[in-house]
């Protein structure tokens, strides 16, 4: 039995409006590969508002992403090591984003994942240049087997004709 406490508590409590639910450290906010859900700023007022970003948004974000893991301070870093976490990142990001008209997106990331490898390359192996010659994007694909998210999407079974 309940004491008579307990229960006018209990009323109160489900009379109150709940509070957004938040995942525990997150802070409001939460971010995951190619994702962001949390307060943002109106422009007008300032006030907190909440809604889901753009994909060019979302693109501009994992380009971040790819540049900090080809960063100056990781040439030291196995080449294998390197492409095989990129290929994560990328393979999570197109699953992600497999559905939608995405091509434009695709290709961008492509292209700059591309120039952010080569030009990671060319620093690991002090090479002088943009690296498109020493590296061309055969190379890239097909030696160091970096994903190529305009034929990733393609291959995936939910894209194959029957």
């Amino acid at each position: 039995m309940r004491a008579d406490g307990e229960d006018d508590a209990q009323a109160e409590a489900d009379s109150k409006p709940a509070k957004d639910a938040r995942l525990p450290g997150t802070r409001g906010v939460l971010r995951l590969p190619g994702l962001h859900v949390g307060p943002m700023l109106s422009c007008e007022n300032r006030e907190s508002i909440h809604r889901h970003a753009t994909l060019e948004e979302r693109v501009l974000r994992l380009f971040g992403t790819i540049s900090k893991m080809t960063r100056h301070q990781t040439r030291g870093r196995e080449t294998e090591e390197v492409v095989g976490e990129l290929n994560l990142v990328l393979k999570g990001w197109a699953n992600y984003f497999r559905l939608g008209s995405v091509s434009k997106a695709y290709r961008a990331v492509d292209r700059h994942t591309r120039n952010r490898l080569r030009r990671w390359l060319c620093r690991k192996h002090k090479v002088k240049g943009s690296g498109t010659r020493r590296y061309p994007v055969a190379y890239l694909h097909e030696t160091l087997g970096l994903l190529r998210l305009t034929r990733f999407h393609t291959t995936l079974p939910w894209a194959k004709a029957s």
